[in-house]
Protein backbone atom coordinates (compact mmCIF):
# COMPACT_ATOMS: atom_id res chain seq x y z
CA UNK A 1 0.00 0.00 0.00
CA UNK A 2 1.25 3.64 -0.44
CA UNK A 3 -0.32 6.57 1.04
CA UNK A 4 -0.37 10.40 -0.91
CA UNK A 5 -0.53 13.48 1.09
CA UNK A 6 -0.37 16.89 -0.15
CA UNK A 7 0.90 15.49 -3.59
CA UNK A 8 1.07 17.60 -6.87
CA UNK A 9 0.77 16.43 -10.36
CA UNK A 10 1.31 17.63 -13.60
CA UNK A 11 0.57 16.65 -17.34
CA UNK A 12 3.25 18.21 -19.48
CA UNK A 13 1.37 20.77 -21.72
CA UNK A 14 -2.17 20.92 -19.84
CA UNK A 15 -2.98 23.66 -18.44
CA UNK A 16 -4.40 21.63 -15.30
CA UNK A 17 -2.77 20.51 -12.05
CA UNK A 18 -3.37 18.63 -9.19
CA UNK A 19 -2.91 20.12 -5.99
CA UNK A 20 -3.30 19.19 -2.15
CA UNK A 21 -3.58 15.91 -3.36
CA UNK A 22 -4.52 12.76 -0.66
CA UNK A 23 -4.67 9.18 -1.28
CA UNK A 24 -4.70 5.91 -0.88
CA UNK A 25 -3.33 2.57 -3.23
CA UNK A 26 -2.91 -0.77 -3.47
CA UNK A 27 -0.46 -2.63 -5.27
CA UNK A 28 -0.97 -6.56 -5.92
CA UNK A 29 1.87 -7.96 -8.70
CA UNK A 30 1.39 -6.02 -11.65
CA UNK A 31 -1.50 -4.07 -10.49
CA UNK A 32 -2.42 -1.05 -9.05
CA UNK A 33 -5.49 0.36 -7.38
CA UNK A 34 -6.58 3.59 -6.40
CA UNK A 35 -8.74 3.38 -3.15
CA UNK A 36 -9.20 6.66 -2.63
CA UNK A 37 -7.65 9.85 -4.08
CA UNK A 38 -9.29 13.60 -3.67
CA UNK A 39 -7.53 16.82 -5.00
CA UNK A 40 -7.96 20.21 -6.05
CA UNK A 41 -7.79 21.75 -9.71
CA UNK A 42 -8.47 24.78 -11.03
CA UNK A 43 -10.56 26.46 -7.74
CA UNK A 44 -12.57 23.21 -7.72
CA UNK A 45 -12.17 19.68 -6.10
CA UNK A 46 -11.49 16.21 -7.95
CA UNK A 47 -12.17 12.85 -6.92
CA UNK A 48 -11.18 9.60 -8.34
CA UNK A 49 -10.99 5.89 -8.35
CA UNK A 50 -9.15 3.43 -10.76
CA UNK A 51 -6.49 1.27 -11.65
CA UNK A 52 -3.75 0.39 -13.78
CA UNK A 53 -2.20 -3.09 -14.96
CA UNK A 54 1.09 -3.28 -16.12
CA UNK A 55 2.79 -6.24 -18.35
CA UNK A 56 6.29 -6.04 -20.11
CA UNK A 57 4.45 -4.81 -23.20
CA UNK A 58 1.35 -2.29 -22.55
CA UNK A 59 -0.35 -0.96 -19.88
CA UNK A 60 -3.98 -1.07 -19.21
CA UNK A 61 -6.06 1.46 -16.73
CA UNK A 62 -9.47 2.96 -15.80
CA UNK A 63 -9.72 5.91 -14.20
CA UNK A 64 -12.98 7.20 -12.81
CA UNK A 65 -13.32 11.28 -11.79
CA UNK A 66 -15.48 13.88 -10.85
CA UNK A 67 -14.65 17.45 -10.50
CA UNK A 68 -16.92 20.54 -9.16
CA UNK A 69 -16.04 24.47 -9.81
CA UNK A 70 -13.11 23.64 -12.14
CA UNK A 71 -11.75 26.07 -14.03
CA UNK A 72 -10.07 25.52 -17.20
CA UNK A 73 -8.45 28.12 -19.68
CA UNK A 74 -8.37 26.62 -23.03
CA UNK A 75 -7.91 27.46 -25.73
CA UNK A 76 -6.21 30.78 -25.31
CA UNK A 77 -8.70 33.87 -24.41
CA UNK A 78 -11.32 31.31 -23.15
CA UNK A 79 -11.76 30.32 -19.26
CA UNK A 80 -14.75 27.99 -19.02
CA UNK A 81 -16.10 26.64 -14.90
CA UNK A 82 -17.64 23.17 -15.50
CA UNK A 83 -18.33 20.51 -13.41
CA UNK A 84 -16.98 17.51 -15.18
CA UNK A 85 -17.69 13.08 -14.52
CA UNK A 86 -14.98 11.46 -16.83
CA UNK A 87 -13.69 8.06 -17.66
CA UNK A 88 -10.50 7.33 -18.71
CA UNK A 89 -10.05 3.72 -20.01
CA UNK A 90 -7.82 1.88 -22.27
CA UNK A 91 -4.36 0.73 -23.05
CA UNK A 92 -0.73 2.22 -23.91
CA UNK A 93 -1.63 1.78 -27.19
CA UNK A 94 -5.63 3.06 -27.38
CA UNK A 95 -7.78 4.77 -24.67
CA UNK A 96 -10.99 6.67 -24.95
CA UNK A 97 -11.89 9.59 -22.25
CA UNK A 98 -15.60 9.49 -22.01
CA UNK A 99 -18.05 11.11 -19.64
CA UNK A 100 -19.89 14.95 -19.19
CA UNK A 101 -19.01 18.43 -18.66
CA UNK A 102 -21.49 20.77 -17.59
CA UNK A 103 -20.48 24.74 -18.41
CA UNK A 104 -21.54 27.25 -15.49
CA UNK A 105 -19.70 30.31 -17.13
CA UNK A 106 -18.07 30.85 -20.38
CA UNK A 107 -15.68 33.86 -20.23
CA UNK A 108 -14.06 34.70 -23.48
CA UNK A 109 -11.65 38.04 -24.07
CA UNK A 110 -10.60 38.01 -27.50
CA UNK A 111 -8.35 41.05 -28.83
CA UNK A 112 -10.99 41.71 -31.91
CA UNK A 113 -14.36 41.88 -33.02
CA UNK A 114 -16.68 38.94 -33.64
CA UNK A 115 -15.19 39.47 -37.58
CA UNK A 116 -12.34 38.65 -36.44
CA UNK A 117 -13.40 35.07 -34.74
CA UNK A 118 -15.05 34.03 -37.25
CA UNK A 119 -12.08 34.61 -39.91
CA UNK A 120 -10.02 32.47 -37.62
CA UNK A 121 -12.58 29.77 -36.90
CA UNK A 122 -12.74 29.60 -40.53
CA UNK A 123 -9.23 28.96 -41.62
CA UNK A 124 -7.05 25.35 -40.81
CA UNK A 125 -6.99 24.17 -38.00
CA UNK A 126 -3.49 22.16 -37.23
CA UNK A 127 -3.45 18.85 -35.43
CA UNK A 128 -1.97 19.09 -32.13
CA UNK A 129 1.68 17.42 -32.04
CA UNK A 130 0.83 14.94 -28.96
CA UNK A 131 2.81 12.34 -27.64
CA UNK A 132 2.59 9.22 -25.34
CA UNK A 133 -0.74 7.87 -24.25
CA UNK A 134 -2.57 11.23 -25.09
CA UNK A 135 -1.47 10.85 -28.88
CA UNK A 136 -3.46 7.91 -29.08
CA UNK A 137 -6.93 8.69 -26.83
CA UNK A 138 -10.14 8.78 -28.63
CA UNK A 139 -12.78 11.12 -27.10
CA UNK A 140 -16.49 10.78 -26.84
CA UNK A 141 -17.56 13.66 -24.53
CA UNK A 142 -21.20 15.46 -23.83
CA UNK A 143 -20.48 18.83 -23.45
CA UNK A 144 -23.99 20.92 -22.26
CA UNK A 145 -24.48 24.50 -20.39
CA UNK A 146 -25.99 24.60 -16.96
CA UNK A 147 -29.85 26.13 -16.76
CA UNK A 148 -27.97 29.29 -15.03
CA UNK A 149 -24.96 29.36 -17.31
CA UNK A 150 -23.76 32.69 -17.64
CA UNK A 151 -21.42 34.38 -20.25
CA UNK A 152 -18.98 37.12 -20.02
CA UNK A 153 -17.17 38.31 -23.53
CA UNK A 154 -16.28 41.36 -24.56
CA UNK A 155 -18.11 40.54 -28.60
CA UNK A 156 -20.92 40.15 -26.75
CA UNK A 157 -23.02 41.82 -24.09
CA UNK A 158 -26.43 40.35 -22.03
CA UNK A 159 -25.99 37.11 -24.01
CA UNK A 160 -28.53 34.23 -23.15
CA UNK A 161 -28.03 30.89 -24.55
CA UNK A 162 -27.82 26.76 -24.14
CA UNK A 163 -25.25 24.21 -25.87
CA UNK A 164 -25.91 20.25 -26.10
CA UNK A 165 -22.10 19.31 -28.12
CA UNK A 166 -20.68 16.37 -28.25
CA UNK A 167 -16.99 16.19 -28.46
CA UNK A 168 -15.36 13.34 -30.55
CA UNK A 169 -12.27 12.93 -32.65
CA UNK A 170 -9.43 12.22 -30.99
CA UNK A 171 -6.98 14.34 -28.07
CA UNK A 172 -4.52 15.23 -31.22
CA UNK A 173 -7.53 15.87 -33.92
CA UNK A 174 -10.50 16.67 -32.03
CA UNK A 175 -14.37 17.49 -33.48
CA UNK A 176 -17.62 19.01 -32.48
CA UNK A 177 -21.11 18.27 -33.31
CA UNK A 178 -24.19 19.59 -31.88
CA UNK A 179 -25.81 23.04 -31.88
CA UNK A 180 -25.45 26.37 -29.50
CA UNK A 181 -29.15 28.34 -29.30
CA UNK A 182 -28.70 31.79 -29.04
CA UNK A 183 -31.98 33.63 -27.84
CA UNK A 184 -30.56 37.07 -26.72
CA UNK A 185 -28.20 39.40 -26.61
CA UNK A 186 -26.16 41.91 -28.15
CA UNK A 187 -22.88 41.63 -30.71
CA UNK A 188 -19.97 43.50 -31.58
CA UNK A 189 -19.28 42.93 -35.57
CA UNK A 190 -17.42 45.03 -37.55
CA UNK A 191 -17.34 47.77 -35.20
CA UNK A 192 -21.04 48.01 -34.83
CA UNK A 193 -23.54 46.87 -31.97
CA UNK A 194 -26.11 44.42 -33.26
CA UNK A 195 -29.10 43.46 -31.50
CA UNK A 196 -29.72 39.71 -31.40
CA UNK A 197 -33.12 38.34 -32.27
CA UNK A 198 -32.53 34.60 -32.57
CA UNK A 199 -29.54 32.44 -33.76
CA UNK A 200 -27.59 29.17 -34.18
CA UNK A 201 -23.72 27.83 -34.31
CA UNK A 202 -24.09 24.58 -35.39
CA UNK A 203 -21.44 21.70 -35.63
CA UNK A 204 -21.63 19.55 -38.50
CA UNK A 205 -17.84 18.00 -39.13
CA UNK A 206 -16.93 15.10 -37.95
CA UNK A 207 -13.32 15.25 -38.53
CA UNK A 208 -13.00 19.09 -37.32
CA UNK A 209 -14.02 21.76 -35.01
CA UNK A 210 -16.45 24.13 -37.72
CA UNK A 211 -18.33 26.51 -36.41
CA UNK A 212 -21.72 27.07 -38.79
CA UNK A 213 -23.31 30.31 -37.97
CA UNK A 214 -27.15 31.34 -38.15
CA UNK A 215 -27.88 34.30 -36.72
CA UNK A 216 -30.71 36.85 -37.12
CA UNK A 217 -29.15 40.36 -35.86
CA UNK A 218 -30.57 43.74 -36.03
CA UNK A 219 -29.13 47.49 -36.04
CA UNK A 220 -28.90 51.50 -36.13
Amino acid sequence: TASIRDGEFRYAGFSNGLSNVTGSLVFNGPRATIQSLTGETGGGKVTATGFAAFTEATAAFRLDAMATGVRVRYPEGVSSVSDVQLTLAGTSDRSEASGTVVIHRLAVNPKADLASIIATASGPQPALALSGLMANMNLDIQVQTAPDVTFETEVAQGLQADASLRLRGTAANPALLGRVNVSQGELSFFGNKYTISQGTVSFYNTTRIEPVLNIDLSTK
